[in-house]
């Protein structure tokens, strides 16, 4: 698993690439309507979703737990899909979808963080605090009914900016361990 991680470590790079972009968009557009943020969420989720879908079964003979990885990028696939086909019915309840796909998400990222903790990653506490982060804003948006459409907009910009930027940084902690691991293997 390990060794396939290391040689791929430019997929994280692109996801967090495409998160951090649509963060930058929402920051930029905090006004618009919550049909647009039903659209930009649906986007996200699908694009995502088939990344994660993809890579979980391209992984799935290195990585133990890559049934969950699976089940993340199906549900972000087809949550995506039905965001985007009816966004009327998002809208109204926007709050709530966005809540429980922090909520997923936040615990997918606890699962993987012990996947990198038995696989001797040194940063792996890093994905356990992100997910448990996901968690309490999944929380922050479900259980509060006022919130209007511009805060929780901020809200997912501001967890999308730190999902694509750990995603990146990751991504290059992870191209630097590929060299470690390679120039280690050209000494011996």
């Amino acid at each position: 698993m390990l060794e396939s991680l290391l040689k791929n470590w430019w997929i994280l790079l692109l996801k967090g690439i495409i998160i951090v972009i649509l963060s930058i968009y929402i920051f930029l557009n905090p006004d618009i309507a919550v049909l647009g943020l039903s659209l930009f969420i649906g986007l996200a989720l699908l694009i995502t979703g088939l990344i994660t879908t993809i890579a979980s079964i391209y992984y799935r003979k290195e990585v133990q737990n890559w049934k969950w990885h699976l089940l993340e990028g199906l549900i972000d696939t087809f949550l995506g899909i039905i965001i985007i086909s009816v966004p009327e019915l998002t809208a109204t309840l926007v709050a709530f979808v966005v809540g429980l796909w922090f909520l997923f998400y936040g615990i997918t990222k606890i699962v993987a963080s012990f996947e990198l903790r038995r696989n001797e990653i040194t940063n792996w506490w890093v994905e356990l605090i992100f997910g448990l982060l996901a968690i309490v804003f999944s929380f922050m948006i479900m259980f509060n009914p006022f919130a209007g459409s511009i805060t929780i907009a901020l809200l997912l910009g501001t967890f999308f900016l730190f999902t694509g930027l750990f995603n990146i940084i990751f991504a290059f902690f992870l191209k630097d361990q590929k060299q470690y691991f390679e120039e280690t293997e050209y000494n011996r």
